[in-house]
């Protein structure tokens, strides 16, 4: 038996720094958010990791894509 115990919500359709609620599927709260940290998330993933009240908690960068300047 599988339990679903956080779900991610956009905040927009279109949105290029992208933010997302995680809200606890239990309780409808919600727990924390994630935002794309928009021109600087082109070459590489970097998110901001937010508190329940959108306060900064940490960061997020991926180990550079190589690959992505072929993909723009």
């Amino acid at each position: 038996m599988q339990t679903e115990l956080l779900c991610i919500q956009a905040r927009s359709i279109l949105d290029f720094s992208a933010a997302y609620d995680v809200v606890d599927s239990t309780t409808g709260e919600k727990a924390g958010a994630l935002k794309r940290k928009g021109l600087k998330s082109i070459l590489r993933d970097a998110w901001i990791i937010m508190d329940a009240d959108d306060r900064e908690y940490a960061q997020w960068r991926a180990a550079c894509r190589p690959n992505a300047v072929a993909s723009l």
